[in-house]
C-alpha cells in the first residue's frame, strides 16, 4: 500500500496517495508492525505538506515521535529514515526551524549508528 501511495504521490495524485497511506497506517497499527507504521506516517505527513495541510502534517509527525518514544523495538534505520524524511517535509513546508531540529536529530543518530557499526 505504501508503494502504491508513493506512485500516486509522484504522479501528483495526492488524494489517492493519502487514502493509501491512511490504509497502510491502519493496517500496520492493527498488526503491530511499527517500522511500517513509522514509514507510513512519514509518507502521510509529506502528502499533507504537499496539500498545504500543515497542522495535519504536524499532528502526523507528532504521532510518529510518540511511536518512536513508546516503542524502542523500531529499527534504528527506520528511525533514521524517518528523521531524514521529516526534515525534508518540514523544509518543503517552509518550517525551517523545525526542519533544522529534525536534521540535527538525523545527523546525531546517523553518526551514532556509523560509529557503532565501525566498532563491530
Amino acid at each position: 500500500l505504501l508503494e502504491l501511495g508513493r506512485l500516486h504521490q509522484r504522479e501528483a495524485e495526492i488524494d489517492e496517495a493519502t487514502a493509501l497511506f491512511t490504509r497502510a497506517i491502519a493496517l500496520a497499527d492493527s498488526s503491530g508492525i511499527d517500522d511500517v507504521l513509522l514509514d507510513g506516517l512519514a509518507d502521510l505527513a509529506h502528502a499533507q505538506v504537499r496539500t498545504g495541510h500543515l497542522d495535519r502534517a504536524r499532528a502526523t509527525l507528532a504521532r510518529a515521535h510518540r511511536l518512536i518514544a513508546a516503542h524502542p523495538r523500531v529499527a534504528p534505520r527506520s528511525v533514521l529514515s524517518f528523521h531524514d524524511r521529516e526534515a525534508r517535509s518540514l523544509s518543503e513546508a517552509g518550517l525551517y526551524h523545525e526542519a533544522l531540529v529534525a536534521a540535527r536529530t538525523w545527523r546525531t543518530l546517523d553518526s551514532t549508528l556509523r560509529a557503532s557499526s565501525a566498532r563491530t
